[in-house]
């Protein structure tokens, strides 16, 4: 017991030594890259020179328009009478009160206004029809028509056309006007609504901003990517740096933490730098609005600047770890910059929406995104998904500059080569490394994504069970075929790669009872998390939604149910979640880092559903996953981890199939409520009598698979 008591404090101490190491170096790293004067002339004087002179532009290529403008008629349309006696009030007292103030910010003059009656404003603004559209919603302004109410004006223009932005400015100072004189009242409230236009004219200055910040972003992380990996080779410092006493993927660690800090940097000093610019700037307000540049839009476009400074930084590293001089690094991020620019620009494109395809895009989904926050129509579903799979992409990344990092030509200085990415290795492995699985992680996930959105669209027309089969497929071939492909291509042995084993029975037994007993507990983590957080789409909507698809869903057999939705996803996901990726990260951490990791993604992969977002569905889901974790490391394979799911989804679709028999037997199964405590208790003992055979039969698993599996403990 003493000697374990020593070892372990031996290991703790070994740790602590390390991440005192790992911290020193990272502030060693940080303090020579913002020491360095081209790094504080891309972190502070460019964004100090180059935004000022952006808003002295835009500023002049205004007023210019506006000045041409103003001998110009400006067609603004409306589509009720109403709404044209509304608006003309409006604008006649606020010509008179900036008549009386003398109010002259921008000098214009005073525009030519033809008012046309049109159907639909909207329409007409985007087929050039008209300037200016504008709609007073019916249950507004109702009521004595001698005195103000407060009236909600939607202004349909075009950003990019000049006279559209004048006809929409002249409404809104007047509108404007009238506010700060009947304050604290607000007569009107003004919606502006930007239009696409059908003729493909050129976009929104506005839209240009994500893709300067992008821009910026890349430029900070550049140099120091370069200088902590080529420049350190260049001057011979980076072999003495390898000799150091700490694994070689902490310092690279430590210098992703660098190039991360200085990308962020540049990101959060080029956002202030613009946000104040177009604050103060007369500009600002005709290309943003009032409300665009709201605190909460200024936070959410950070954060995602957050995201895309931690991939891009990862991909330059991976990048330039392969040379050997600064010199060479620099050839090889001229066609990287020249393939980010290309898909940034599509974010300023005319007709290019958002769609599921560009979601999970690289460098296209965080443009097209940051797009839509300025202009306030984010979809929350895109986001997450162009979020998530910018997360995986990033883990990619990571894994990828770790293994060029760490191999023989930085090691002893030799040039490296692109084979040390995609080359294939010369001798065959047991399991795939943590790049490989993250790689195929990042095929996998946008697959997906996309490939559910094309059976949402092809359902029209297609029985419901041929839907099932296909959704079945699509399970097998992403998360069999495509980890099978990868474990063929790196001379993966697909026996220990998938952890495909024969386990002891006792294993298989625990596991259908354990599978079986899960599904309460993640029924109530579920409704827990809406009570408490009140966060989900869990309500009586939902409920109805799903209990219309059960009820189709009794018009075909139940077998074709339970293979198309509980066999193939359990068996095809368990080979990937619990046999490629599980193998992969057991034999380089340990088996609780395994199971949290494992957990998580299998979490995560699982909150889109469809076009629908169901975070509700991360915590039962990673609940689960844990216990099939616990399960794939104790037996040392993947059959009884399949078993429990299959178990868990099976009960889950049978019960739901025989909804309506059940509740005539008195089990409400159908209520959106907490399960009964009798069934809980149900539950929780099968749970345990699963635990306890999984327990046992692991003192039967044969030391030669528990050897294969490289863990760090038994």
């Amino acid at each position: 017991m003493k000697r374990a008591a020593d070892t372990t404090n031996e290991q703790r101490r070994i740790r602590q030594l390390t991440y005192a190491r790992l911290k020193t170096l990272t502030s060693k790293e940080l303090k020579e890259i913002l020491r360095d004067r081209r790094t504080v002339i891309t972190l502070l004087v460019m964004p100090l020179l180059v935004y000022p002179l952006l808003s002295l532009a835009f500023n002049r290529l205004l007023l210019t328009g506006f000045a041409a403008a103003g001998n110009t008629t400006l067609v603004v349309g409306v589509d009720t009478d109403r709404t044209a006696t509304e608006i003309y009030r409006l604008l006649e007292a606020g010509k008179r009160i900036l008549g009386e103030t003398k109010q002259s910010e921008w000098q214009e003059p005073e525009p030519n206004i033809e008012w046309r009656l049109v159907e639909n404003v909207q329409r007409s603004v985007a087929n050039l029809e008209i300037d200016l559209g504008i709609h007073v919603p019916p249950k507004s302004g109702d009521g004595d028509a001698t005195r103000f109410e407060t009236v909600r004006c939607q202004l349909y223009f075009r950003p990019s056309s000049i006279n559209s932005a004048t006809a929409a400015r002249f409404v809104e100072r007047r509108v404007d006007a009238v506010n700060e004189r009947m304050n604290p009242g607000s007569p009107a409230i003004i919606e502006r609504r930007h239009i696409n236009e059908q003729d493909g004219s050129a976009p929104s200055l506005a839209l240009f901003a994500p893709l300067v910040l992008i821009l910026m972003t890349i430029t900070g992380a550049v140099y120091p990517s370069i200088d902590l990996t080529a420049g350190e080779r260049e001057r011979g410092t980076l072999e003495t740096l390898i000799a150091a006493p700490i694994p070689r993927i902490g310092l690279l660690f430590a210098k992703y933490i660098a190039v991360v800090t200085v990308a962020l940097l540049t990101a959060l000093v080029n956002l202030t730098a613009m946000t104040t610019t177009m604050m103060l700037s007369p500009a600002g307000k005709i290309l943003f609005g009032d409300g665009s540049l709201s605190l909460l839009v200024i936070l959410q476009i950070f954060g995602l600047l957050v995201v895309f400074a931690a991939f891009f930084s990862a991909v330059l590293l991976s990048v330039t770890s392969l040379a050997r001089s600064f010199k060479e690094a620099q050839a090889y991020l001229i066609p990287l910059m020249l393939i980010s620019i290309a898909p940034g620009l599509m974010g300023v494109m005319p007709g290019i929406e958002f769609n599921q395809l560009f979601a999970v895009t690289p460098l296209v989904n965080i443009v097209l995104l940051c797009r839509d926050m300025l202009e306030q129509r984010a979809d929350p579903v895109l986001g997450t998904v162009a979020v998530l799979s910018t997360l995986i992409y990033t883990a990619a990344a990571i894994s990828i500059a770790s293994r060029t990092f760490g191999g023989d030509a930085v090691l002893y200085g030799s040039q490296g080569s692109w084979r040390d990415i995609l080359g294939r290795p010369r001798l065959p492995q047991d399991t795939a490394t943590i790049a490989g699985a993250l790689m195929c992680l990042a095929m996998i996930f946008p697959a997906f994504f996309v490939a559910n959105g094309v059976l949402v669209v092809l359902r029209t027309g297609i029985p419901l069970s041929a839907q099932m089969i296909l959704a079945g497929l699509l399970n097998a071939f992403l998360f069999g075929l495509i980890p099978i492909i990868a474990a063929v291509f790196y001379k993966i042995h697909l026996q220990s790669g998938f952890r495909v084993r024969t386990p002891h029975f006792m294993h298989l037994v625990g596991a259908v009872v354990l599978g079986a007993s899960m599904w309460p507990f993640a029924h109530e983590i579920i409704v827990w998390c809406f009570e408490l957080f009140g966060f989900g789409s869990l309500t009586s909507d939902r409920f109805e939604q799903i209990s219309a698809a059960i009820e189709r869903w009794r018009e075909i057999p139940l077998w074709i149910i339970l293979v198309s939705l509980a066999a193939a996803p359990a068996i095809f996901e368990e080979l990937f979640f619990r046999g490629f990726l599980f193998g992969a990260l057991l034999k380089r951490t340990s088996p609780a880092k395994t199971i949290v990791i494992s957990a998580l993604l299998f979490g995560s992969f699982h909150i889109v559903s469809g076009a629908a977002l169901t975070l509700e569905r991360f915590l039962p889901t990673a609940f689960l996953g844990l216990m099939l974790g616990f399960v794939a490391y104790r037996s040392k394979s993947v059959f009884p981890s399949m078993l429990m799911h299959i178990s868990n989804n099976g009960l889950l679709l049978t019960v739901a199939y025989y909804q309506n028999e059940l509740q005539e037997l008195g089990w409400g199964v159908g209520e959106a409520t907490h399960m009964p405590a009798l069934w809980l208790w149900t539950a929780a003992g099968g749970a345990m009598i699963g635990l306890v055979l999984i327990c046992f039969g692991s003192r039967g698993v044969a030391p030669a698979a528990a050897a294969i599996d490289g863990t760090k403990s038994a």
